[in-house]
């Protein structure tokens, strides 16, 4: 919902609201509803290229670390990025430094998109768990960053 900019619609007795999808979640299980508020509805524009990618658990295939990205592209390049990543920190974001990055970026050329790809967990407190290390949890971020731009590029 991150990559798709998508907004969130809340009712109560009080009326309705929008949220973007980065004031909806706050944290890891917790979002913006107030007491007597339900989510009724979610919104988002069609995205073409668009691909997720995971680093998934071998038993429950539950992302370790999951990417969306969605692309625009004119030229045989990228023209802009939204990438939401989740399962690194305590909730989903943008990668907005690898959004910026990937501007201009041939995605034919893997490795100039590994290069903007990488750091996809900068300032973000990396989880470490039973599952992954902070360490490899953020090397495994760039990875399925990187594979999720090369897929919706392809489509």
């Amino acid at each position: 919902m991150f990559a798709l900019d998508a907004t969130f619609t809340v009712a109560s007795k009080a009326g309705r609201r929008d949220d973007a999808a980065g004031a909806f979640q706050r944290g890891m299980f917790e979002t913006s509803l107030g007491p007597g508020e339900v989510l009724v509805s979610m919104s988002f524009d069609a995205a073409p290229h668009s691909a997720y990618a995971k680093y998934h658990h071998a038993a429950s295939h539950f992302a370790i670390v999951g990417v969306a990205a969605v692309l625009e592209l004119a030229g045989g390049a990228i023209t802009s990025a939204r990438i939401g990543i989740t399962g690194v920190g305590d909730h989903a974001y943008r990668a907005g430094g690898v959004e910026k990055a990937l501007a201009g970026v041939r995605p034919d050329d893997a490795a100039a998109v590994a290069a903007a790809c990488a750091g996809s967990a900068s300032g973000v407190e990396v989880r470490s768990d039973s599952q992954a290390s902070k360490t490899y949890r953020a090397a495994m971020a760039d990875v399925c960053t990187a594979r999720a731009v090369a897929q919706a590029a392809s489509r």
